[in-house]
């Protein structure tokens, strides 16, 4: 499970202790598949498959028994252990057997959690899940439905513990519209885990879903089974609710990309492949850095997709529907380029003269940097402007970016310069050769080369020892370095 699922529950729950004793409880109990997919979709929280030597090794305990008994002397106790351990017991009730305990170990521990329990409300749903069907478990669940929450996943967390999903909407509705809505307390991007419960819960009772109150509701069941673009009536709804561009852009393409609901947008259809081009073009936008599980889970996503099965907006490449995008901050700049390149469009947002932007010196390596500052040169730009941000990148890299021409033949903007005046061909000539006409810098008279360089060969004859053949469209600078003959 990684952050961006279920980020609010990290706090209250040691959630990595309660799959490690859910994981070992399902296996050492030899559950069966049936008993996996029934247990997978009572737990809210998404589950690992671990390896019971592994956890007895991780922990410790041979059996679930001693975990009880001994946890706290072993480890301390804090309340998001106490609360993994009390949900792990209540979520497996139904497969554990009875010679994982010893004795008293499992009585004890219940008789210890009805005492603890007080309002929290994580140990008294595990109360209830321990205690359903029974007289106790009517009184948890009363608790669990009376209760006016404050915080959406903590009413989402206790809508979970029901299994009768119609009714338990219905109880809920007033409460999870306002927590959905204007008291939202959780964000998309770092809990879709939580809104996937929410929107598997509602989707089979959308038609249901047709109050003057539902609007709200109905619109987040559209997510996995349209476009939910800008203008229509569900993006509109949202984004009155609160929910940003990029929470429904990221909610659209995951929900399809991972079919939360059947009957959803076929992840391989051309409607599909537009929602993910809606989804980069917000990302790339996006003022702000994101979270780096964000950038993990789009990682994924811009793969799968990166090259398409129909074609879309008449394109094949994802990156080819980015062109008129502009990347605004340098994170995701340097998560783009590592998927596509320095010279995509998208880049060309890149001033190195902005503050901003330094960090990618560090970032990225040092000829991808140079892609990246070359990509942000134009013809529009004198001398001294080109010079002021030569400087910079010099300051910046630790490099200087000139040498890219003297020493290598990598250089992309050797033209540009030339043309400016920042490059004086007849000084980088005579620079590139020694006084017996020996080559010095064999890269820089590449490069002279390759500007001059036409269909008609124009030869720089002999001077000193050396020969030198340059070719040029027309008269260039470079004639004054040797008589010059055409061929």
């Amino acid at each position: 499970m990684t952050s961006l699922e279920m980020k609010a529950f990290e706090d209250q729950i040691n959630l990595t202790l309660l799959n490690d004793i859910i994981s070992f409880a399902a296996q050492t109990a030899g559950t069966d598949a049936q008993q996996k997919c029934t247990l997978h979709q009572r737990c809210i929280f998404p589950s690992q498959h671990g390896d019971a030597g592994l956890f007895q090794k991780k922990y410790g305990f041979l059996y679930l028994g001693e975990l009880l008994e001994r946890y706290e002397e072993r480890f301390g106790m804090t309340v998001q252990d106490y609360r993994a351990i009390a949900l792990a017991l209540g979520y497996t009730r139904d497969i554990v057997k009875d010679e994982l305990f010893v004795g008293a170990q499992r009585t004890d521990f219940l008789q210890a959690l009805r005492r603890d329990a007080g309002d929290d409300l994580y140990l008294t749903g595990a109360l209830y899940l321990l205690c359903e069907g029974q007289r106790d478990g009517l009184a948890y669940e009363d608790r669990l439905k009376d209760f006016r929450y404050t915080r959406t996943e903590e009413l989402v967390f206790a809508m979970s513990l029901f299994r009768d999903a119609e009714q338990n909407v219905q109880h809920f509705k007033p409460q999870l519209t306002r927590l959905l809505g204007a008291g939202r307390t959780i964000p998309v991007l770092e809990h879709t885990g939580i809104f996937k419960w929410i929107i598997t819960a509602l989707s089979p009772l959308r038609k249901q879903l047709k109050g003057k109150g539902d609007v709200l509701l109905r619109s987040l069941t559209t997510l996995p089974v349209s476009f939910v673009k800008e203008g229509g009536k569900p993006y509109e709804c949202l984004r009155e609710n609160g929910y940003t561009p990029l929470e429904i852009a990221c909610a659209n393409a995951i929900s399809v990309h991972e079919r939360w609901v059947d009957g959803g947008v076929r992840p391989r259809s051309l409607l599909a492949e537009k929602i993910m081009v809606a989804l980069f073009r917000v990302v790339l936008e996006r003022e702000e850095p994101l979270p780096a599980p964000v950038y993990e889970r789009l990682t994924g996503i811009y793969a799968a997709y990166s090259q398409f099965d129909i074609k879309c907006y008449e394109v094949r490449k994802l990156s080819d529907t980015l062109d008129s995008a502009r990347v605004t901050n340098p994170e995701t700049m340097a998560w783009f380029i590592e998927r596509t390149s320095a010279r995509h469009p998208a880049a060309r947002s890149f001033d190195i003269l902005d503050p901003k932007w330094d960090t990618l010196a560090a970032s990225l390596d040092l000829n991808t940097f140079w892609q990246l500052f070359e990509g942000s040169l134009t013809e529009e730009m004198d001398a001294e402007e080109l010079q002021r941000r030569i400087g910079r990148c010099g300051e910046l890299t630790r490099n200087s970016y000139m040498d890219r021409y003297w020493e290598g033949r990598g250089g992309g903007r050797f033209a540009l310069l030339v043309n400016a005046g920042v490059i004086d061909l007849w000084t980088a000539f005579q620079a590139s050769i020694d006084s017996t006409g020996a080559v010095k810098k064999e890269a820089m008279l590449y490069h002279i080369g390759n500007y001059v360089g036409s269909t008609e060969k124009v030869e720089i004859g002999e001077y000193m020892q050396g020969n030198y053949n340059i070719y040029a469209k027309k008269p260039c600078r470079i004639r004054k370095c040797a008589p010059i003959r055409y061929l």
